[in-house]
């Protein structure tokens, strides 16, 4: 976990790019993944379960991922819908699953086209 924090430093003096931070979390996933089968295991240690997804309509998921990636290492079950998931599947997910939290991604750009403008005030 010391290395995560370097990361997070590195990143929060601009000293590397979110692509960077996803490769370093996929290594630290990778490595937990590794040492799982040392650890002793038990129901109670889950923290508890997440449902992420990408919205419908978007394909960026590379902020979900990391998501995904610190959650699961810290503990929480995640189930991860992937990208353009439709509210149905949003609804059955958690009717199946009953998460205690369900986190949603979609990138927000704001252009004239997509906006409509609003009167002054």
């Amino acid at each position: 976990m010391a290395g995560m924090t370097e990361v997070g430093r590195l990143f929060n003096n601009n000293e590397l790019i979110v692509a960077e931070v996803l490769q370093s979390a996929e290594a630290m996933k990778a490595a937990v993944s590794h040492l799982e089968q040392f650890m002793e295991k038990s129901e109670s240690a889950t923290r508890g379960t997440v449902i992420l997804a990408t919205v419908k309509g978007d394909v960026h998921d590379i902020g979900k991922n990391l998501v995904e990636i610190i959650l699961a290492n810290n503990g929480y079950r995640v189930i991860n819908l992937g990208i353009k998931a439709p509210s149905d599947l949003l609804v059955q997910a958690f009717q199946r699953h009953q998460p205690d939290a369900i986190g949603l991604s979609g990138l927000l750009v704001k252009t004239p086209s997509r906006w409509p403008s609003l009167p002054a005030t």
